[in-house]
C-alpha cells in the first residue's frame, strides 16, 4: 500500500496538477511518477473492462464466427466455395486464440510488469492476422468484404488496447508491415488501393481517436488525483478539527466534551466487565488571588504547568486527564481502585510540589497547591457515572474545607 504523501508534499502535487490542468495537455507526458500512475490507470481500466465483458465478448465471437462462416458457404461462387471456407476457418480459429489471449491478461502472471508487451502483441496480432486473413479468400469479393472488417478492428484496437496513442500505433502499423511481407512473400492477393485503406488509413483514425481519448484520460486521470489529494487535505483538516474540538486550547489535556465521552464509554466497558472505575477531581488553590496578583498570563502558565505534570502522571492509555473548567481538572482512571487512584493522587500532589511555583497569597504554603479528591466504585446497571464524578467532586469540596492542600476520598 503506498504511503499517503506529508502535508508538504501534497500541497507540492495538487500545485503541479493544477498546473497541468491548466496547461495544453496534448502530446504531453507527465513527470515519471505521474506518468507511471497513468499508465497503470490506463492498464487497470482496459484489464476491468476484459474481466468484466468476457461473457458477452466471448457469446458475440461465437456468434460472428456462426454467421460469418454460413455466410461465406451461403454466398461463395461454387468454384471458390472451399478455399473460402478454409480461408474463413483459419481466421476463426487464429483471431479466437487471439481473444483468448486477450480476456486471459487480467491472469497472466506478471500481467502489471508485462501488460505493455502482452497488449502489443495481442493488438498487431489482430490487424496483421485480419490483413493476412483478407488475402488468403481466392474470392475477390471476400478480400474486399474483409478489408472493412480490418477497418474496423484497427480502430476498435486503438480504442481498447489499455495503452498510449505511440504504443498502439507502433504495434498496430509493425502488424500491418508484417502481414504484408507474409502476403507478398507468399504471393496472395493484395490490392495496394485497399491496403492503403484499411492498412492506412485506417491506421489514420485510429492514432486520431486513441490520441483524443488519451487526452480525455489524461485530463480525467489528473482530475482523479487531484480529487484524491483535496481529500486526504479535507480529512486532515477534519481530524484536526475534530481533535481540537476535544482539547483544551491552553493546556493541550481533554476538553470537558472529550472527558464526558470518555467516562461514558469506559463506564459501560467497567459495568459489563465488573472492575473499578476512580476518578481524581484537582482544583488548584487560591488561584483567583494568584491571578489577581501576578496576572492572566502567569495564571495560565500556571494551569499549562499543572496540566503537563498530570499529563506526565498517568501513563497507560486508557487513563485520561482533562481540564474540567477554569482551575479545576479531572483524572478518569479506569480498570483502578480507590488505593490505587490515591497512590496516583499522590504522585500528582507530589509532580505539582516539585514545580515550586511561588504563590504569596496563598495561606496554605508559598506556593502553589492542589487540593484533591478521589472516588472509586464498581459499576452496576442501577448506578450513573454521575454518581462517581459527584463523589469525586463532593471529597474536592471537602479537602478544601479541611485546609486545602490535600487529598480526600469520597466517602
Amino acid at each position: 500500500m503506498t504511503a499517503a504523501p506529508s502535508a508538504p508534499d501534497r500541497e507540492t502535487r495538487i500545485q503541479d496538477i493544477q498546473s497541468l490542468l491548466a496547461s495544453n495537455l496534448q502530446f504531453r507526458s507527465f513527470r515519471p511518477e505521474l506518468e507511471a500512475g497513468f499508465i497503470a490507470h490506463v492498464r487497470d481500466r482496459a484489464q476491468r473492462l476484459s474481466r468484466d465483458s468476457l461473457g458477452i465478448t466471448v457469446v458475440m465471437y461465437l456468434i460472428t464466427a456462426v454467421m460469418g462462416w454460413s455466410q461465406v458457404g451461403r454466398f461463395s461462387a461454387p468454384q471458390y466455395r472451399d478455399g473460402n471456407l478454409a480461408a474463413m476457418g483459419w481466421l476463426l480459429v487464429v483471431e479466437g486464440v487471439l481473444l483468448a489471449f486477450v480476456l486471459s491478461i487480467p491472469y497472466l502472471p506478471g500481467r502489471e510488469r508485462f501488460y505493455r508487451f502482452y497488449a502489443s502483441i495481442s493488438s498487431g496480432g489482430a490487424v496483421g492476422v485480419l490483413i493476412y486473413g483478407a488475402s488468403l479468400f481466392p474470392e475477390p469479393y471476400f478480400n474486399v468484404f474483409l478489408s472493412y472488417v480490418v477497418i474496423l478492428a484497427t480502430v476498435v484496437t486503438y480504442g481498447v488496447a489499455g495503452m498510449v496513442t505511440r504504443q498502439t500505433a507502433v504495434a498496430c502499423l509493425a502488424g500491418v508491415v508484417i502481414a504484408v511481407a507474409a502476403v507478398a512473400q507468399q504471393g496472395l492477393w493484395l490490392n495496394f488501393g485497399y491496403l492503403l485503406a484499411y492498412g492506412g488509413l485506417a491506421n489514420v483514425i485510429g492514432i486520431l481517436l486513441s490520441f483524443l481519448l488519451e487526452s480525455r484520460d489524461r485530463v480525467t486521470f489528473l482530475q482523479s488525483q487531484l480529487l484524491a489529494l483535496e481529500k486526504d487535505r479535507l480529512d486532515e483538516y477534519a481530524a484536526e478539527v475534530e481533535q481540537l474540538s476535544r482539547q483544551d486550547a491552553l493546556t493541550g489535556l481533554a476538553n470537558r466534551r472529550h472527558f464526558d465521552e470518555t467516562v461514558n464509554r469506559e463506564w459501560g466497558l467497567a459495568c459489563r466487565r465488573q472492575e473499578s472505575m476512580a476518578v481524581i477531581f484537582l482544583d488548584v488553590d487560591f488561584f483567583k488571588p494568584y491571578n489577581d496578583t501576578y496576572g492572566h498570563p502567569a495564571g495560565d502558565a500556571v494551569l499549562q504547568q499543572v496540566g503537563m505534570a498530570l499529563a506526565a502522571a498517568v501513563g497507560r492509555p486508557a487513563d485520561l486527564a482533562a481540564r474540567y473548567g477554569g482551575e479545576e481538572f479531572v483524572v478518569l482512571l479506569p480498570d483502578t481502585n480507590l488505593a490505587g487512584a490515591c497512590a496516583i493522587a499522590e504522585r500528582i500532589a507530589g509532580a505539582i510540589n516539585a514545580l515550586a511555583i511561588p504563590h504569596s497569597k496563598s495561606t496554605v504554603a508559598p506556593q502553589i497547591t492542589v487540593s484533591m479528591g478521589v472516588a472509586a466504585m464498581i459499576p452496576s446497571a442501577d448506578i450513573r457515572y454521575a454518581e462517581l464524578i459527584t463523589a469525586a467532586d463532593q471529597a474536592v469540596y471537602a479537602a478544601k474545607a479541611a485546609g486545602r492542600n490535600r487529598i480526600m476520598t469520597a466517602a
